[in-house]
């Protein structure tokens, strides 16, 4: 006998004695003998070596069902119960070699493919719909998760609304008009946070100012330095900015005040005792109201609407608003009040925490009217995961979860071949782990453990998209009608058949799954061994078919999960 004939005589040995449904003992030969077949070893030797060598089965089946059997010992490792436990959870059918990810009973299933009516070819079928319908069903969630998801603090929004201020009307606008995209969603979120935050930060400045209604005038020393460079190196600019020096120069106007003898040595500078200035009325809510006015013109030219400036003139305009800032924060500081330098302490650090991060540009834009492929290129491809940390700060729950439908969406647009209607489990996976960085930022606790569970389990069926892609053809099941004796000898094909069947079932059934996986330690020959190989022999007939038409029936029915 060939070498082949006993390396599969011998796998096919493991499932010696047979006991029959009318509850006979039989040999293997005996019960192969009664279903047409002379011997094990003629049914691999006759069988496989004609039409299953032509593919490898006789290479690869035998051998992996043997060496698998003989060296999965003890109890099931945790990783692969997490994997079969994922499979029934979405209702995605997995294979030995799925599970496992072992190259042996991989190479088997593969070859099982092109083999017609009883080998793995719809079960992989079978498969690929099951994976592209749990993958649909995730984006499905996410999207239902995101739409049921209430907008965080609206009604601050329709009452600052009512109150007539314009941009909480147009904020509402914006939110009534979101729908169920999920990039205008994350707009309407960042806004709605943004406009929130701010009026958190108006609240606390609001008790500062309140302290330091009579504490006297703010000392304008920075902010007056800072007009006076900004207007000097504004007019002297071989390209003069109009608008800028115009602006200046109000400015300073509005500043000057009744004159008054001051001994800072920053504005006398060295050599002089005293120097009479221009003394301008701020009290802390002047500055504060300047400040404001200062920050929306460069919020204007950022945002590029209604800008008074350009990019020169905004820096000017930052410049003198950071004197002003300085001024206010010097003046609660040193007010000699512990009440007022904590008021300011808190206000401050809240708005830079919290308010500043929506100055950013790339944020700024995103929330404007930036397309979803820019939104995902500025804060969540790879790379971006600061960013995706800061971008999660700056939204919503509601804006959270449509950015996490995002995601998947754009797995799914990636993974789904519409046209020929066939998913790619790897594609999928794939999509989700090069935006991982951002995936963490945005996928916390139980939906950070779902969304990897899920895409593990995409990892593990990637075949079923390959085969998907590129199902045998004619030439790949040729060799099995017209391979050797068995193009013209139909018992033959029967054998061959009947070979196919028993690998089918103990890499894709779960009494075969669970015998190459979870077999306990046990001794070949003792007597729990004779148990387990005796239970096997009366369950395994049923799911490998050993006859062709047995097999077609039974592969019609391939188990999701455990029985």
């Amino acid at each position: 006998m060939a070498a082949g004939g006993a390396r599969a005589g011998g796998a096919m040995g493991m499932l010696s004695p047979v006991y029959t449904d009318e509850g006979q003992t039989l040999s293997t030969a005996d019960y192969l003998r009664a279903k047409g077949v002379n011997t094990a070893a003629d049914a691999i030797a006759g069988a496989v070596a004609a039409p299953v060598a032509k593919v490898g089965l006789e290479r690869i089946v035998a051998p992996a069902v043997g060496k698998m059997v003989n060296t999965v010992r003890g109890v099931v490792d945790p990783a692969l119960q997490e994997i079969q436990q994922l499979g029934q959870k979405y209702g995605v059918r997995l294979s030995t070699g799925d599970i496992t990810q072992n190259a042996l009973p991989k190479r088997a299933e593969v070859a099982l493919e092109s083999v017609p009516v009883v080998g793995t070819g719809g079960f992989r079928a079978a498969q690929q719909a099951e994976a592209s319908t749990a993958a649909k069903g995730v984006a499905d969630d996410m999207r239902e998760a995101m739409i049921n998801a209430p907008f965080k603090g609206i009604d601050q929004v329709e009452k600052a609304a009512a109150d007539g201020n314009k941009v909480a009307i147009a904020l509402k606008n914006e939110l009534a008009n979101a729908g169920d995209d999920w990039n205008k969603i994350v707009q309407a979120s960042g806004n709605l946070q943004a406009f929130r935050t701010k009026q958190i930060a108006d609240k606390l400045y609001g008790q500062v100012e309140q302290m330091a209604a009579n504490a006297g005038n703010v000392p304008a020393f920075g902010t007056i330095r800072a007009i006076d460079e900004a207007l000097a190196e504004a007019t002297s600019s071989k390209l003069p900015d109009d608008s800028i020096i115009s602006m200046l120069r109000k400015l300073k106007e509005s500043m000057a005040g009744k004159k008054v003898d001051i001994t800072d040595p920053v504005m006398i500078g060295s050599g002089e005792a005293t120097q009479t200035v221009r003394m301008p009325d701020t009290d802390f809510s002047s500055m504060r109201k300047l400040r404001s006015d200062l920050g929306d013109m460069i919020s204007d030219y950022y945002k590029g609407a209604n800008a008074v400036t350009g990019s020169k003139g905004v820096g000017l305009l930052q410049r003198v608003r950071s004197g002003v800032e300085q001024d206010m924060q010097d003046f609660a500081l040193n007010s000699g009040r512990d009440d007022l330098a904590s008021a300011w302490r808190r206000a401050d650090r809240f708005y830079r925490e919290r308010v500043v991060p929506y100055k950013d540009r790339s944020l700024a834009t995103a929330l404007k009217d930036a397309p979803a492929d820019e939104v995902f290129g500025r804060f969540i491809q790879a790379g971006k995961g600061e960013r995706a940390r800061n971008f999660y700060g700056a939204l919503d729950p509601k804006g959270q979860a449509a950015v996490r439908y995002g995601m998947v969406a754009n797995a799914m647009d990636k993974a789904l071949d519409e046209t020929r209607n066939v998913f790619s489990p790897a594609k999928f996976a794939g999509a989700l782990d090069r935006i991982r960085e951002a995936q963490g930022a945005f996928f916390r606790g139980d939906a950070r453990r779902e969304i990897d569970g899920f895409s593990k389990l995409m990892r593990h069926v990637e075949r079923a998209g390959q085969f998907a892609e590129n199902p045998p053809t004619g030439a790949r099941t040729i060799p099995w009608l017209l391979g050797g004796a068995a193009a013209m000898n139909a018992p033959l094909a029967a054998k061959a058949a009947a070979v196919a069947g028993v690998a089918k079932a103990l890499l894709t059934t779960a009494p075969g799954k669970r015998f190459l996986l979870a077999s306990s330690k046990l001794e070949e020959g003792s007597p729990a061994m004779d148990k387990l190989l005796k239970r096997i022999n009366q369950v395994m007939p049923k799911y490998s078919g050993i006859s062709a038409s047995d097999a077609v029936r039974n592969s019609q029915q391939p188990e999701v999960g455990d029985e």
